[in-house]
């Protein structure tokens, strides 16, 4: 966790990154599917929708490290909120719930 200062404000955001080493195949994959994903959050702009903020990548030597700088989702995995839920049913009260800001 960090923080990001653009445009003077500053917002707490997360990394997601991904090393590849001696694979320029999978490494394309990786920096396209990265990509993509930077891409596809740009088109939506909703305070339940987890804001992309940058995506760059280093060559170091054979390895190309990829990087995804997102906005800080808080409250913990989505995951572990899935199974707390009784039955793993998402009622409307826990739709408006995640959707609330």
């Amino acid at each position: 966790m960090a923080n990001l200062k653009r445009n003077n404000k500053e917002t707490k955001v997360a990394a997601k990154s991904v090393s590849v080493t001696n694979n320029p195949k999978l490494s394309t994959t990786v920096c396209n599917a990265m990509f993509k994903e930077f891409n596809m959050s740009a088109r939506f702009t909703h305070p339940g929708v987890v804001n992309n903020m940058l995506f760059f990548w280093r060559n170091q030597g054979n390895e190309q490290k990829f990087y995804l700088i997102s906005e800080l989702m808080e409250g913990g995995h989505l995951q572990a909120f899935m199974d707390a839920l009784p039955d793993k049913i998402i009622t409307d009260m826990d739709k408006l719930k995640m959707i609330t800001v």
